[in-house]
């Protein structure tokens, strides 16, 4: 039934004023049946509005505590609670401006506990400290509440939040699925200065006698939890962390697998668990903070794992063992070449790659012996090796290459031409004009880094040519020049 109470509609304005009005008289005839009857038509009603408009009206004439006993009986006071949970639970800017009038409810005990944790956030303190004084059980609602009033502006309601919370950690009243829910809370409370750090301290303690809470924290689906979870978790011994630490190297969230990788470094007993992480670890940014890491550990097996690197499918890993082992006296092209000297290595892409970052002109000759290679992988390396060192006697053979099979090898080759600055348009010409029309947005493409004047009698041609179309023309407008052109 609490399901059907939606925002409140203007259609529904006429039948809940007569529903009001039909309550208040049945509430000033003290006539029991006719006021439960009315209050679940209006809950029925859907109409938010109209369940708020009634509280401050029937609080303060009817439900006083001091004539509460003489004007209703118990069940019309549940039916009122029931009212109340469902306000509080659907809308609750509604229930907010209501908690202030409804302060007094607390010593009478009968409001519903759904009210009474709502108001540990009123902005009335002393309706704050009686709600926090109130809840003292295990349920997972009240934890939370009181978890956050841990860090209340008001000394008396944290001092009862820390009490309350110490007593239930002691007795392990705390359910241990509520803790997992609550630890990016726990995680919440050391940003805070007013929180007292016996009662940081009490939690901990708590979660190191119970690791059991945090495996769980660890494989909880939401990541926020896992996060949390994996934050806790540091501050406990580091014979703990072995425990642990295999559950977060191999979490789904990168950050949650970095900041595991970051703890096991610390400790000689699972660095080795880090290094294996390596072998796997599917994010490059990892990658990259682990070697970070691992840089500053002159362990002598520490090169082994950075020579690996040098061959790692991400360019920035390559770059930073190739630094890494240029502080370390190791010359990380010579690496490269040994590989490239052994024929159908499985390294020879990144090789390659790898040579075009931090090699030398002489590599230009691996780069020429690769062009013809069966991995397309392999010849777009080499391309890219080629069009770094590449002079005007290679400018045919680029040239050739844009008509290869493979697209991405193709536009490879075009970037080269772009960067050797040496394009000229007779030769830009000659292939436009027998070029399928694939060839010809690449052609644009590459005219667009032709010298201006060049560029212009490229582009006058292309938008003559009978084959000119809008996707073409596209291609054109984007150059920075073009407008100036057209006014031309």
């Amino acid at each position: 039934m609490l399901s059907t109470i939606t925002p409140f509609s203007p259609k529904r304005q006429a039948a809940t004023t007569t529903i009001l009005a039909e309550l208040y008289a049945a509430l000033e005839a003290q006539e029991p049946d006719l006021i439960i009857k009315q209050f679940r038509l209006l809950r029925d009603s859907g109409d938010m509005t109209g369940l708020a408009s009634i509280s401050s009206y029937v609080w303060h004439r009817y439900l006083d505590p001091r004539y509460l006993e003489k004007t209703v009986n118990a069940e019309v006071l549940a039916e009122w609670n029931t009212t109340i949970e469902a306000l509080v639970q659907c809308m609750p800017i509604h229930g907010y401006f209501w908690f202030h009038s409804q302060r007094k409810a607390f010593y009478s005990g009968r409001v519903g506990k759904a009210l009474t944790i709502a108001s540990t956030f009123d902005h009335n303190g002393r309706t704050r400290e009686e709600a926090v004084r109130t809840l003292d059980d295990s349920d997972p609602r009240v934890i939370a509440a009181q978890i956050v009033r841990l860090v209340d502006w008001v000394e008396p309601i944290r001092r009862f939040a820390e009490l309350n919370l110490s007593a239930l950690l002691e007795i392990d009243m705390i359910p241990s699925s509520t803790l997992v829910e609550c630890l990016p809370l726990i995680v919440e409370l050391a940003r805070y200065d007013v929180v007292s750090p016996a009662i940081q301290a009490c939690f901990h303690e708590y979660l190191r006698r119970n690791i059991l809470i945090l495996i769980a924290g660890l494989k909880h689906p939401e990541m926020r939890i896992v996060r949390a979870a994996s934050i806790v978790a540091t501050a406990l011994p580091v014979e703990q962390h072995c425990e642990l630490l295999e559950i977060g190297l191999n979490s789904p969230d990168p950050m949650v697998r970095l900041h595991w990788a970051e703890v096991g470094l610390a400790s000689e007993p699972t660095r080795q668990m880090v290094y294996d992480l390596l072998s796997h670890e599917r994010n490059p940014a990892v990658r990259v903070a682990v070697l970070i890491a691992l840089d500053q550990d002159q362990a002598a097996n520490i090169l082994g794992l950075l020579e690996a690197g040098l061959f790692d499918r991400a360019a920035r890993v390559r770059q930073l063992c190739q630094f890494a082992l240029r502080q370390r006296g190791t010359h990380a092209p010579e690496r490269y070449r040994a590989v490239l000297d052994q024929p159908a290595s499985a390294r020879t892409e990144a090789a390659l790659l790898g040579l075009a970052e931090c090699g030398d002109p002489s590599d230009i000759d691996y780069a020429l012996f690769y062009l013809d290679s069966e991995v397309s992988r392999v010849r777009y390396a080499a391309i890219r090796l080629l069009g770094r060192y590449a002079t005007a006697d290679h400018q045919p053979l680029l040239w050739h290459l844009l008509d290869d099979p493979i697209p991405k090898v193709a536009r490879m080759a075009a970037r080269a031409l772009q960067t050797t600055g040496m394009l000229q348009y007779a030769d830009w010409s000659r292939r436009y004009e027998t070029a399928a029309l694939p060839m010809k947005r690449l052609l644009l493409h590459i005219a667009r880094h032709l010298p201006w004047e060049q560029r212009k009698q490229a582009f006058a041609q292309a938008l003559s040519h009978q084959t000119i179309n809008e996707d073409l023309r596209t291609i054109i407008q984007k150059d920075d020049h073009f407008r100036m052109y057209v006014g031309l």
